[in-house]
């Protein structure tokens, strides 16, 4: 599947066509927010202030509640978890005819879920991420290749591993493997676990689906 810039054209691995999209949605946080059907986004969102910074166990969990939806909601292109806030590039998918799925409720089911799973293990309880998040879509290959290369470099420029690969939270197409648990009833466990085949994410929880 191609990704939509702005001006309407699609651009991707099965190269460029026409895609005229007629589905535009706002909606309002703390900041207003536009989704453009087909459209592909470049997404921040961060810990509230005063939360301790997430350990890379407590990473690998937020990265495998952000592969979830991938390929049946949104398609997660890039994804890095940080210490203490999240990068993403995704497509949301279609829906069904002129309608696709809104990108405020995928990322409020999937901060929702991480959040819960995270005060259960830290054996906390409250709001654990900011109520709102940056977007901004993708306007061309070219600013796509930008907003990924930003992502993966993430962990190297802020000197928590050497090279991309070597950081356990850290997805992007193209992986032929995830550094992750297969155990799908157990998310973000702290293991070496054998690392599982790209596009499965192993997170088969009833918490995202509600």
């Amino acid at each position: 599947m191609g990704r939509q810039v702005a001006n309407g054209n699609t651009a991707g691995v099965n190269g460029n066509r026409k895609h005229p999209s007629f589905w535009v949605h706002k909606y309002r946080h703390y900041l207003p927010h536009w989704q453009v059907g087909g459209s592909t986004y470049f997404v921040t969102y961060s810990l509230r202030e005063g939360i301790r910074e997430l350990s890379l166990s407590e990473r690998i969990c937020v990265l495998k509640a952000c592969l979830y939806w991938h390929d049946e909601k949104w398609l997660l292109h890039t994804c890095v978890v940080m210490p203490n806030h999240v990068h993403l590039v995704v497509t949301p998918l279609r829906k069904s005819s002129g309608e696709w799925w809104r990108l405020d409720e995928l990322l409020k089911s999937v901060k929702s879920f991480s959040a819960r799973e995270l005060n259960r293990r830290r054996g906390v309880s409250g709001a654990l991420w900011k109520r709102d998040y940056y977007d901004r879509i993708i306007r061309s290959e070219t600013d796509f290749r930008e907003k990924a290369d930003y992502i993966v470099s993430n962990p190297v420029r802020d000197e928590l591993v050497g090279l991309p690969d070597e950081y356990a939270a850290l997805w992007y197409e193209g992986m032929w493997y995830m550094k992750i648990v297969p155990d799908a009833r157990t998310p973000g466990l702290e293991t070496d676990s054998p690392r599982r085949e790209r596009g499965t994410p192993g997170l088969e929880t009833d918490g995202l689906r509600e």
